[in-house]
């Protein structure tokens, strides 16, 4: 009789007993093929060239991967020497290690919301070996690429900033503006009182879920500059900015350069919010409401930019609460990646790799200050204006662009003006 096929004919007087036997004794020859002796389960692994090409040819690259494929070579180049070191057992059956592609692939579905238990069927891998590598691939970003989330230090990188926010107004009338800061509630899943301590603390009223508080600061082209997650959800976005080490970094801005915020943070002359409705008491008041906006529009985008890209945001993170930082850093530093492929290929902005690249600059001494010292701008280079003073609650600046405003007749456009009023209506 073949073992391989077995079929019982109830017309035969054989023995019952011995059939059975056999089909056991078949089903577990079979079983020995698939597994182990300690139950692990034997998967072929992902063949990436095929993989790779069936993609391209159904045009599903881009969505799978979130990036083109110049881009996820490039990716692949800066993190695959960090995960060349095997990361799994190696099985009884002689199965490959994964490679440095797959595990990239695993982790970037993982993180545009894909379901593990799909992701790592695909990828032929155990749930502990899917895990143990998307972590070592976040870490690995965060190592070789944290460089992307950079403070401007540089007189060039001031100047670039301030051109580019300025080019966003009317007339230039933001002129100065280096940064835009909001914050941003990321849901999580209900954690422990062994982990935090106080649970309550991260549920947020608001947006009735618990979260984490980050607190995000972007450039013109909707790049993370700045990131903190030191927070729980339950902290307001003022008192979480206070306890960042954002304050220190407006403080020891030039006094001709200045970021904004929404009506959440108190104003200064370093940190511009727009006038609330209590507050109006001119149309040029209005008018640099509506100026200020049309930078502050920057975080805004850079938010929905990420949580649309990076799907695992649009619903609670399900991760130990240690690792909630990995995974926010790591999904902020493919932002800025993505962001700057696409800077580089569009003809519009004139930005090459060594704008995006780390490469080591001369430090010539000028006054007792290096030139890359953040605090170094001499302010003839912007704008000279009357040093300030940074007082929460008061800013003489927003004054002085409302005068400007008003010396300019700057006013909101006609057709926002139609519009606002439409919507009130």
């Amino acid at each position: 009789m073949n073992t391989s096929s077995i079929v019982i004919d109830l017309d035969e007087e054989d023995d019952f007993i011995s059939v059975v036997v056999k089909v056991v004794y078949t089903r577990r020859r079979k079983r020995r093929r698939l597994c182990d002796g300690k139950g692990r389960v034997f998967r072929p692994r992902l063949q990436w060239n095929v993989h790779i090409e069936l993609l391209l040819l159904e045009g599903e690259f881009d969505r799978t991967f979130r990036m083109r494929p110049s881009s996820l070579e490039k990716l692949l180049q800066k993190i695959a020497p960090s995960l060349s070191k095997p990361t799994s057992v190696h099985g009884t059956f002689g199965v490959e290690f994964l490679k440095p592609e797959t595990s990239v692939m695993m982790s970037l579905r993982w993180l545009a919301g894909g379901s593990y238990s799909d992701i790592r069927l695909v990828a032929g891998c155990s749930v502990a070996t899917f895990y143990r590598h998307i972590w070592a691939v976040m870490h690995a970003l965060i190592k070789n690429m944290s460089y992307l989330l950079r403070w401007p230090a540089t007189r060039f990188d001031f100047q670039q900033l301030v051109e580019g926010f300025a080019s966003k107004s009317n007339r230039e009338a933001m002129k100065g503006c280096v940064f835009a800061v909001d914050g941003w509630l990321c849901m999580i899943k209900v954690p422990s009182e062994a982990e935090v301590g106080c649970v309550k603390e991260y549920y947020s009223g608001h947006y009735k879920c618990y979260g984490l508080n980050v607190q995000v600061a972007c450039d013109v082209h909707s790049r993370v500059i700045w990131v903190s997650v030191i927070c729980p959800g339950g902290t307001n976005d003022w008192n979480a900015f206070k306890e960042s080490s954002l304050p220190e970094l407006i403080e020891n801005l030039p006094d001709s350069l200045f970021g904004i915020g929404d009506n959440t943070y108190v104003g200064s002359d370093k940190l511009l919010s727009p006038f609330t409705k209590a507050q109006l008491s001119n149309k040029y008041q209005d008018s640099f409401n509506f100026h200020l906006s049309q930078c502050r529009i920057r975080i805004e985008m850079t938010l929905a930019y990420l949580v649309t890209k990076w799907r695992i945001f649009k619903k609670p993170l399900e991760c130990d609460f240690v690792n909630h930082k990995v995974v926010i850093f790591a999904c902020m530093i493919l932002h800025n990646f993505c962001v700057n492929e696409r800077l580089l290929r569009d003809p519009q902005f004139k930005i090459t790799s060594a704008d995006i690249e780390p490469v080591p600059l001369p430090n010539p001494v000028r006054g007792g200050h290096t030139e890359e010292e953040m605090g170094y701008l001499p302010s003839d280079q912007i704008c000279r204006i009357t040093p300030l003073r940074n007082i929460p609650g008061v800013s003489l600046k927003r004054s002085m662009i409302v005068h400007n405003l008003e010396l300019n007749n700057i006013l909101r456009p006609s057709y926002n003006v139609a519009r606002k009023e439409k919507k009130n209506t």
